[in-house]
This record gives C-alpha cells, structure tokens and sequence, in this order.
C-alpha cells in the first residue's frame, strides 16, 4: 500500500501508477518541492514505470510547477526506463503545457511527456502495450 501525502492522492490502476495533484495552484519553490518530494517517493513506493500524472485538480501551473514532472521523468528513465502520460489539463495549464512543448498529444515532437484527456484514457495508452 502507497503512503498518504500531503498534495497527492495515489492509486495502482492496472498495473500504471496514477498520481493525483489535490492542490488548485502550483506556485512557489516550497510547494514545488513538497509535490516533487511526494512524486518521486510515491513513484519509489510503487515499482512501476509506467505513471500517469492526473492535473484536474490544477488551475493554474507556474514555472515552477514543471519541476516535479521534469524530477519524476529523470528518476522513471534513470531506474530503466517508462514513461509518463499527464492527463485531464484545465484548459490554462493545458495551454501552458503545450506552449512549453512538455507535452504532446500526437506524439508528433519529442516533448518528455504525452497527454490524454481523462485518467482512463491515459491508462489504457500505457496498459495498450505501449512503448517504455
């Protein structure tokens, strides 16, 4: 069983890590690393490369909100590989994502990240046998 954190709800759905941000605002350097703490030790916890990171909850993303994704992207790759799909963007943040190419929903560029609409459909892309 994963722990209970602070700016994350945690779930294993069919094989895939889901992490879920329960914080509204992604700002400031503080909360940045309480998320990125959280992810990567929930990522430590679970043994699975494949991660979905849900962001419904997010309103708005700073800069410094890249941080954690960008931190759980280098530990999945440096422990062998997997990937990691970013799901259910409020449009702002979703227009932030894809302005910062950290996200991509053709796989067209080679931005670190892919995207889906809903959770279900970010974990189907990962469980469908998809490249690690």
């Amino acid at each position: 069983m994963l722990a209970i954190f602070r700016y994350l709800t945690t779930q294993i759905k069919d094989g895939v890590l889901v992490l879920t941000v329960s914080e509204r605002q992604i700002r400031g350097d503080e909360l940045a690393e309480g998320i990125t703490q959280e992810m990567l030790a929930a990522h430590g916890q679970s043994a699975v490369a494949k991660v979905v990171v849900d962001l419904s909850h997010v309103e708005f993303l700073s800069s410094v909100g890249f941080r954690p994704l960008l931190r759980l992207n280098k530990q999945i790759r440096e422990q062998g590989g997997g990937r990691i799909v970013i799901c259910a963007m409020q449009p702002g943040v979703r227009d932030v994502m894809h302005a910062t190419r950290l996200v991509t929903s053709s796989g067209s560029t080679q931005a670190p990240f892919d995207e889906q609409p809903t959770v279900d459909a970010a974990v189907a892309s990962l469980s469908a046998g998809a490249k690690t």
